[in-house]
């Protein structure tokens, strides 16, 4: 019995060849749609926890200047803001004096105590791993000294900053003249 050409089975080179890149065009296509989706994700991740920690952020800040200790201290230094630039973007500081009890705490007869009255301030740094934006730390202190700026515990809030401009207002009035610092 002779073969004749008709009675071939299996696939040629050239259908291989074929079969094997319109896999590689349909693999490639999968990918990227998968990558771009990822990509999409992250960002929106990214976006969404901006939206929900900020208001939080707002509102610590919020309460922490709602608690500021008003009585004279050593000639008023109750409260500092001073202005500051990083980066090209506003990066202002506050500190004051406040009755927040504190997440430093002094070991008192075998119970860790929060101080009632405090150092409480904020501050931005660069961020080491994204150069673009700032951290925002918050800081504490158990107890009052003669440099409300330094000393403390530090708490980094968040590390997408863009900008943190504190206005100060004479009087509290819309028509008020601002003042660079307090």
């Amino acid at each position: 019995m002779t073969r004749t050409p008709t009675d071939r089975s299996g696939f040629t080179l050239m259908e291989v060849m074929v079969a094997v890149a319109i896999m590689s065009l349909i693999m490639v296509t999968i990918y990227t749609t998968l990558n771009t989706f990822i990509r999409t994700r992250d960002q929106l991740e990214i976006e969404a926890k901006a939206a929900r920690v900020g208001p939080m952020i707002l509102d610590l800040i919020e309460n922490d200047l709602r608690s500021i200790w008003v009585m004279n201290i050593d000639e008023d230094k109750i409260f500092e803001g001073r202005p500051r630039i990083l980066g090209g973007e506003h990066a202002d500081s506050m500190v004051f004096l406040s009755t927040v009890d504190s997440i430093a705490t002094r070991r008192i007869d075998d119970v860790e105590l929060p101080s009632d009255l405090g150092e409480t301030g904020y501050k931005l740094r660069v961020n080491p791993e994204l150069p673009d934006v700032l951290e925002l730390w918050r800081r504490q202190s158990f107890h009052i000294d003669e440099n409300p700026l330094e000393d403390g515990y530090y708490e980094r809030l968040y590390d997408r900053v863009v900008s943190f401009k504190v206005r100060y207002l004479e009087t509290l009035d819309r028509f008020a003249e601002r003042l660079d610092s307090w």
